[in-house]
């Protein structure tokens, strides 16, 4: 009886965790949740509560989810999120998110906000000059960088991140610039 409330309080703990979740992570857990209760039994031989998991890909996903304050000052808050996420296949995907919080507003920061207009052409210039340089070359450049609205403010400059397949192929991984 002690495994069938384990398994109960283990789900519950799960879609708690996970409250903070973007919507599609979400529904994501919640349908595997769900795929759970319906390939597990609890069944009983003389008097043991036994807990059976069919063979499944489905029991090999998995969900991180990291968050982090990564610089603070008077004016501003930065944070960073990591999330992995294994749903079957080849290999999980990593996603990186970052943001500036502007004190005064509460507001995230964009591009606009950060840069003047006159600014833009060296920055997609700068950006793109040290992706490829993060990149090992422009040989490995699939894609052309853009001013992109993942960003944040951190002690030695302004961070730009490029995640999995944005600049590069998967295996290049997350490519973070620094401006």
């Amino acid at each position: 009886m002690w495994r069938a409330n384990a398994v109960a309080v283990i789900l519950t703990f799960a879609s708690l965790v996970f409250a903070g979740c973007t919507s599609s992570a979400k529904d994501e857990l919640g349908e595997y949740i769900d795929f759970c209760r319906e390939v597990a039994q609890l069944s009983s031989n003389d008097g043991e509560v036994d807990w059976m998991v069919y063979p499944s890909t489905a029991t090999t996903q998995e969900f991180k989810k990291d968050y982090r304050i990564v610089y603070a000052d008077e004016k501003h808050l930065s944070f960073r999120c990591e999330e992995f996420k294994y749903t079957g296949g080849a290999h999980g995907t990593f996603t990186i998110t970052v943001g500036t919080i502007d004190r005064n507003s509460g507001r995230i920061l964009k591009t606009k906000d950060a840069f003047a207009e006159s600014d833009r052409g060296n920055l997609c210039a700068t950006l793109r000059a040290k992706a490829i340089a993060e990149l090992g070359g422009e040989e490995n450049l699939l894609y052309e960088p853009t001013i992109t609205e993942n960003f944040c403010l951190m002690q030695d400059g302004w961070h730009f991140v490029y995640n999995e397949y944005e600049l590069a192929c998967h295996a290049k991984g997350a490519i973070e610039v620094v401006y």
